[in-house]
């Protein structure tokens, strides 16, 4: 009997354990996400400009540790612009990190999810 108890309470505090995290998680991923968003970035000769609001992301990675009393969360999001540059966000705690990566980068590091830039009408 004390066994069956002691099965449940573990698996009880285990599931509570996991649903915690998992809320913890959903609260961190919403946050970067959000300030993903608000990102821009004028545009230069080397690349168009970027706004968060408009982009459309073509992969998201998330990376956490826990360390004692320490959580780190790191959201890494591909994405393009309107005229199909990449760009690469990071959440880094207090200061998100935004760039605009080549081509040939976006392929390597996306792979089958690359699309190359579709021509747009008056360039040559």
């Amino acid at each position: 009997m004390f066994e069956i108890f002691f099965l449940l309470s573990a698996v009880f505090i285990g599931a509570s354990q996991w649903w915690l995290h998992r809320r913890e998680m959903r609260a961190y991923h919403a946050r970067a996400l959000a300030e993903f968003r608000q990102m821009k970035l004028p545009a230069t000769p080397l690349h168009g400009a970027f706004d968060g609001g408009e982009a459309c992301i073509v992969e998201e990675k998330v990376e956490w540790a826990r360390n004692e009393a320490t959580f780190h969360y790191f959201l890494t999001v591909y994405a393009t612009n309107a005229n199909g540059e990449y760009f690469i966000f990071r959440s880094n705690y207090d200061r998100p990190i935004l760039r605009a990566i080549r081509q040939e980068v976006a392929r390597a590091i996306l792979k089958s999810k690359y699309r190359a830039p579709e021509p747009q009408a008056g360039r040559e």
